[in-house]
């Protein structure tokens, strides 16, 4: 995080404990203007087939909630954030691949109506 790179895109549905670890360090990219790609939409199989926009919306929102409790600003996080899968979807089946290219596109602007400006 404290290199010249712009775009830290993480897998937030699973690891974002370890994103957590380094609140203060996000912290101080973020402020530099870096940008948090949220791979928080799951890419394997028997997650993709679980989850639904409210649940994804539900966990995001309470991750956001966490970091801002380590000391990010909420408008600094939202403002610096993307939205998107958490990995590659090319060992999914067509129909799930779908289905987590649809719910990513049904959680931002059901997060645009929470927080602004995913």
């Amino acid at each position: 995080m404290q290199t010249r790179i712009r775009v830290i895109h993480f897998d937030a549905y699973r690891f974002f404990p370890n994103m957590l670890a380094y609140a203060s360090e996000l912290k101080e990219f973020l402020l530099r203007g870096g940008l948090l790609a949220w791979g928080i939409v799951p890419s394997e199989e028997e997650f993709v087939k679980k989850e639904t926009t409210s649940s994804l919306v539900q966990s995001l929102e309470e991750k956001i909630g966490l970091l801002i409790k380590e000391g990010i600003p909420k408008d600094v996080l939202v403002q610096n954030s993307l939205l998107s899968q958490s990995c590659g979807l090319s060992y999914l089946s067509e129909e799930l691949a779908e289905k987590a290219l649809g719910l990513t596109g049904e959680l931002v602007p059901e997060m645009k109506k929470r927080v602004q400006p995913f």
